[in-house]
């Protein structure tokens, strides 16, 4: 039923929408007339003939169509799915259609009736818009790619000797121009971007096909077409430019990314001044109002803490040592519940503690293990090779914690209590320069109002930021040399 109603429907449209296919067959060539409706491709019966030398006639009164060849004959009927071969009826792809004059078969239905006309095989190449009857008329037959040294070689192999000519645009696009040649897509090789070809086409024409290959321009010093004896062969060679070798820049380092660590949290509160103002609470407004201070510097900034939650000394260092940081800042007060009147600030970095105030202070900080879970806790061995690890950055801690305490005396009128040493047990994992800030006493009724005050806390953090940077000019010149 799908097929008579579209009979009828082809039947009644008045014109079809025409194209062509090229349609080879040794040494003939001829253009098929095609119409297309409903995306079904039809080829014209009259034009089979002038390369299948076939006579055709058509009888209106019997709607029959003949094709009338020295050794065969083939009719074909209006409305029915059938024709004849010799007599002998076979079944249609799509039903014959005669409109304007002209007769129509279906595309699929003519390379069936080429291969039993010629009995060859037949080719249809629908991105050539093109039929080819019989393997021997491909001409040429094979296109291979060949690398070497410097130069890339595509070699077209023919049975004939095709007259050729190339043109090269100089920026990428060289087409070579196949006069009288019959190609296939399958004869393009397989090969992945190497940099230099990049794609290879081909299209075809009547009298001629072109082989169109896509090259990386910057990357070809010149190209050469030859002819290969014996037999009648092209050569195209594209050679490759001879790049000097590159000189290694070295690498350059530079501190981009530094971790804040605002000391205690959580059921930790650190050390408590005499109203009740807790370490904790302090050490963190400090370390938020710095990482703003640094990122406007065009730093990055890390936190181990950003809110009022416990964070395992672990915890802290593995953050800093898996976030490929160059830096740690240890922000905390400072405290001397039996002498109330102690004040100013200090900057450790991680050694022996020297004094008995730096054992104090190292006493202080490292109270927090008593928060520790068994599992968080570090074996002696651990601490042993981590000891080891932090001496590689001894040199540089001690040079950061000079840079911040010189840069905050600028900015505090408190004491300045100088740069000290002690074996804090949050620094003992951090792989990187280092240091502990003790930013005031809050113990100490004075400094305790001055850490309550934002103007105060401001100062605090513009200090600590003003030596990280002095750190780090100094650093990256050094790194660099």
């Amino acid at each position: 039923m799908r097929k008579n109603f579209l009979f009828f429907f082809i039947f009644l449209i008045p014109s079809l929408l025409y194209s062509d296919i090229l349609l080879f067959y040794n040494n003939k060539k001829t253009s098929l007339t095609t119409a297309t409706l409903d995306s079904w491709t039809y080829v014209s019966l009259n034009d089979l003939r002038k390369i299948t030398e076939t006579n055709y006639y058509f009888e209106k009164s019997l709607k029959k169509f003949y094709l009338v060849t020295p050794q065969h004959k083939i009719t074909f009927v209006q409305r029915n799915p059938y024709y004849l071969f010799d007599g002998q009826p076979r079944r249609l792809f799509l039903p014959f259609v005669y409109t304007n004059n002209n007769a129509f078969i279906s595309a699929q239905d003519v390379v069936s009736i080429l291969k039993i006309l010629f009995e060859k095989e037949v080719f249809t190449f629908s991105s050539l818009n093109s039929i080819v009857i019989g393997k021997e008329t491909f001409n040429p037959d094979s296109l291979i790619m060949s690398k070497k040294d410097d130069k890339i070689c595509l070699t077209l192999s023919s049975k004939s000797e095709l007259i050729t000519s190339v043109d090269d645009d100089g920026k990428g696009k060289l087409k070579l121009i196949l006069y009288n040649a019959v190609v296939k897509p399958t004869m393009i090789p397989h090969f992945s971007n190497n940099g230099s070809i990049i794609k290879i086409t081909l299209q075809q024409e009547m009298d001629r096909a072109t082989l169109l290959v896509l090259y990386n321009y910057e990357n070809i010093d010149k190209i050469e077409k030859e002819l290969i004896n014996p037999g009648p062969s092209i050569r195209l060679t594209f050679y490759k430019k001879k790049r000097k070798p590159v000189k290694k820049r070295k690498k350059t380092h530079f501190i981009n990314k530094i971790v804040l660590d605002p000391g205690h949290g959580g059921k930790d509160s650190g050390a408590v001044g005499p109203t009740g103002l807790m370490e904790k609470t302090i050490a963190l407004k400090i370390a938020k109002r710095l990482k703003k201070i640094l990122e406007k510097k065009g730093l990055t900034v890390l936190m181990t803490r950003k809110k009022d939650k416990l964070v395992y000394l672990r915890e802290r260092s593995h953050l800093a040592n898996n976030s490929g940081a160059d830096m740690f800042i240890s922000i905390h007060c400072n405290a001397s519940p039996r002498r109330k009147s102690a004040g100013g600030f200090e900057t450790y970095f991680l050694s022996t503690a020297k004094t008995s105030w730096a054992r104090a202070v190292e006493a202080k900080e490292n109270s927090v293990i008593k928060f520790e879970t068994p599992k968080e806790k570090a074996t002696i061995l651990e601490y042993i090779l981590w000891d080891m690890a932090q001496n590689e950055y001894l040199r540089e801690s001690s040079e950061l914690a000079e840079c911040i305490q010189e840069s905050m005396g600028e900015k505090l009128h408190i004491e300045s209590r100088g740069v000290k040493q002690a074996n804090f047990y949050v620094m003992r994992e951090i792989y990187m320069p280092s240091v502990l800030v003790e930013t005031a006493f809050i113990t100490n009724p004075e400094e305790e109002k001055l850490l309550k005050q934002e103007s105060f806390r401001k100062k605090i953090a513009e200090g600590i930021a003003d030596g990280i940077v002095k750190f780090k000019e100094t650093y990256e010149r050094k790194l660099n040399q």
